[in-house]
């Protein structure tokens, strides 16, 4: 067992998965086929930004996509706190990893890998 607790998403976790994957996206230029980008941008129904009805449509977008079947999330935490997070494909390989800021260079990503096939079988 490494340094980090690595588990697949549930809806509980999109709250704490939220922050990753707003960094995530400030720190890239989305491709047009992007699920973090679809889950945090706002859309044009969503109506006037930060407002409560917003809020919870964003939530409700990251609980869809961490409850996809097809393309399950993994999370590694520190503790508590969310450190990097996985969308792989069903097979646990290929996928992108993300680890904040702070996490990188501690092993995030190679311990998401790794637990990946053993925690998708």
């Amino acid at each position: 067992m490494g340094m980090f607790q690595v588990v697949v998403a549930r809806p509980n976790d999109a709250d704490r998965l939220w922050p990753l994957l707003d960094e995530d996206l400030r720190a890239r230029d989305p491709s047009g086929d992007d699920p973090v980008a679809d889950a945090i941008r706002s859309h044009p129904d969503d109506g006037p930004a930060d407002t409560l009805p917003v809020l919870e449509a964003r939530r409700e977008r990251i609980v869809r996509l961490v409850s996809d079947p097809e393309r399950p999330v993994l999370i590694a935490y520190s503790g508590i706190r969310a450190v990097g997070f996985a969308l792989m494909d069903r097979n646990g390989v290929g996928g992108r990893a993300f680890t904040s800021a702070g996490w990188r260079g501690l092993g995030v990503e190679e311990e998401i890998r790794a637990a990946a096939p053993l925690l998708l079988r």
